[in-house]
């Protein structure tokens, strides 16, 4: 299995089409670094585009610094399954609480990675990626969207100073809001508040990378599934009405694209940094309230609010080792927080989503504007 020997056949295979069809190719630019797709997986550059857009930019195929290709085999897929079962985890991808471990190992200067959730195998070398996958099995389609931002992220931090924190955002009034909280604060649900009173654009979901050095400092979205908990629900049942793409599994995920089509809203994929909101969930009270807080207690909640932090021992991922990006971010750099930035606490009560949606983001931007 994967021996040496068997080398030059497998990567005439890994590379053949997989299916008789021209591969689609396209690159996707993700601030100043760009990837190429070459796919030969039916549906998946749609899939691509309605997940990374308008976050990432997709343009003609060529200009990416590195390559990454799809196919289909199931022979690979089978031939990896087995010697996944006595490979040692390896550290995937950092998520906001944990790092996902697959089972993996190296050869021929290469990392080989078998990701079973998926059905695929990821070959990660210095200049290209291949994802090969089974025949018929949609899933795939997310592991290809899954290394493709990957990789696009991870060579962006390790080329930008850039804080890396575990928050919505959406623009109004051409300025960018964070909704920054640790896990079920209740920031998907805001968002969606706020999308749905119809003057709002959505930016991201779960993360965003911010140019704290611009002035005013720049958020830029980060393309990630949407996980619609049955709470998020309740308030917003449109989100749970709808055809379910064949390519998310997962009970109630939904692109953002879809987010924002089921609530109406449109996306943007950056914007000039305003204000910072801190939802906190207080079942005591019956609506919302908004109050500001001082610079230094804000500074100090984004803090908390670093994509990983909540990671017991944080590591280098695969793509960060081979990729040079940092696994950790300097937390005091955030202290640094650009003048002007206003922080609001924003606390919901049982029935606060029964208020209109404009009358909120009103009061949000009244709260936020700049003192004269």
């Amino acid at each position: 299995a994967w021996r040496p020997a068997h080398r030059a056949r497998i990567r005439q295979t890994t590379l053949a089409p997989a299916v008789n069809r021209e591969p689609e190719r396209s690159s996707y630019t993700f601030g100043p670094v760009t990837v190429d797709v070459e796919s030969h997986l039916p549906e998946a550059s749609p899939f691509l585009r309605e997940c990374l857009m308008p976050a990432v930019a997709c343009g003609p195929f060529g200009s990416g610094e590195l390559v990454v290709r799809a196919t289909l085999s199931q022979t690979l897929v089978e031939r990896a399954e087995r010697r996944a079962a006595t490979a040692p985890p390896l550290p995937c991808f950092a998520l906001e609480r944990r790092l996902v471990m697959l089972p993996g190992w190296q050869e021929d200067g290469a990392t080989v990675v078998f990701d079973g959730g998926r059905g695929c195998v990821y070959r990660i070398d210095a200049r290209q990626i291949e994802v090969i996958g089974r025949p018929g099995e949609p899933p795939v389609a997310t592991g290809l969207m899954r290394i493709v931002r990957e990789v696009l992220t991870v060579r962006r931090l390790a080329r930008e100073a850039l804080l890396d924190l575990h928050a919505a955002a959406f623009e109004v009034d051409g300025r960018a809001v964070l909704i920054a909280g640790p896990k079920y604060a209740g920031k998907t649900t805001l968002l969606c508040y706020a999308a749905s009173a119809g003057q709002a654009r959505i930016i991201a979901n779960d993360r965003v990378f911010v140019e704290a050095g611009r002035r005013p400092a720049s958020v830029f979205g980060v393309p990630t599934l949407v996980s619609v908990r049955p709470a998020t629900l309740q308030w917003f049942p449109q989100l749970g009405q709808g055809a379910r793409s064949p390519m998310l599994t997962t009970a109630g995920a939904l692109t953002l694209s879809q987010l924002a089509k089921r609530l109406g809203a449109a996306q943007v994929g950056s914007a000039p940094l305003a204000a910072v909101v801190f939802p906190e969930i207080d079942d005591r009270a019956d609506g919302w309230t908004l109050d500001t807080v001082t610079a230094a207690e804000g500074a100090h909640r984004l803090a908390a609010c670093q994509f990983g932090a909540g990671v017991v021992a944080p590591e280098p991922t695969v793509f960060g080792m081979r990729y040079n990006a940092s696994a950790t971010i300097d937390g005091h750099a955030i202290h640094g927080v650009p003048p002007g930035l206003r922080f609001v606490r924003c606390r919901l009560g049982k029935r606060a989503y029964e208020r209109d949606a404009a009358e909120w983001l009103q009061a949000l931007v009244s709260a936020s504007a700049p003192r004269s």
